[in-house]
């Protein structure tokens, strides 16, 4: 369930544990391959201009990301989020 909202929604790639994410201010994730592409002008899903305001990177999210892929099998342990 957590684990599909965890891909680019412009590649598809899933968010592994050494992905380095990033989006816009309303946090729509992108995948740093994509967020490098010069062509991406907006956000995918709300259409915020990148132009004006890059994509920052998330680090929050990289760090449940990893939990998550590290967890596959639904069986969450004790995770640090230092």
């Amino acid at each position: 369930m957590v684990r599909e909202h965890l891909e680019c929604p412009i590649c598809s790639e899933e968010f592994g544990m050494q992905t380095r994410i990033f989006g816009c201010s309303q946090d729509h994730w992108i995948c740093e391959a994509c967020a490098a592409d010069e062509r991406l002008a907006e956000c995918p899903i709300c259409r915020e201009s990148f132009r004006s305001r890059p994509p920052m990177r998330k680090f929050t999210v990289e760090k449940i990301a990893g939990i998550v892929m590290r967890n596959r099998d639904g069986k969450f342990e004790s995770a640090e989020m230092a």
